[in-house]
């Protein structure tokens, strides 16, 4: 990590820890939102650097010439047990929020495709559809629809959100 970088990652870090804290205060002074808490999964882009910031059990998926593969591991107590319970998290009661920091990808690609969903999409959909329709010859709103269409067809039961980021020089 070169030096700009290592203290944007840094002043990242310390915005998102004092929301954290913002959020946990908010929670315990407000008994309507007592115990609200949620995930926080994203990328911080310099360059062709891609860190990720990771917190829960949202995910980060990249699409590589023909691979895709999960780039984030969740931070659940189980990860073989369905819908486990998440181990950290913005927000709450309490601070149990722990960012997976040792994610990066050091060079991108051209045409590098990252998805960043909840994990309601894969409860959903399977690996090889939703890669299909991240190849098809569309552009990136088309695609998010399609995999949120898709889902919705599917019957999703969990809440489904889509972000994606393509590297394009």
């Amino acid at each position: 990590i070169k030096t700009g970088q290592e203290s944007l990652i840094n002043e990242t870090y310390l915005f998102l820890k004092t929301i954290n804290k913002k959020l946990i205060v908010e929670s315990k002074d407000n008994p309507q939102l007592n115990g609200c808490c949620t995930t926080l999964t994203g990328l911080i882009i310099q360059n062709d650097f891609f860190k990720i910031v990771h917190a829960g059990d949202s995910q980060i998926w990249l699409l590589r010439n023909d691979m895709f593969f999960k780039t984030t591991t969740d931070q659940v107590l189980d990860e073989t047990i369905f819908n486990s319970p998440i181990t950290s998290y913005f927000g709450g009661s309490e601070n149990y929020l722990k960012f997976d920091s040792d994610i990066s990808i050091h060079e991108s690609l051209i045409d590098d495709l990252f998805l960043i969903c909840s994990d309601g999409l894969f409860k959903s959909l399977n690996q090889k559809i939703v890669k299909s329709i991240l190849k098809a010859d569309k552009d990136l709103e088309t695609k998010a629809k399609k995999i949120l269409e898709n889902c919705l067809h599917a019957g999703a039961e969990d809440n489904i959100s889509v972000i994606l980021i393509q590297q394009t020089k």
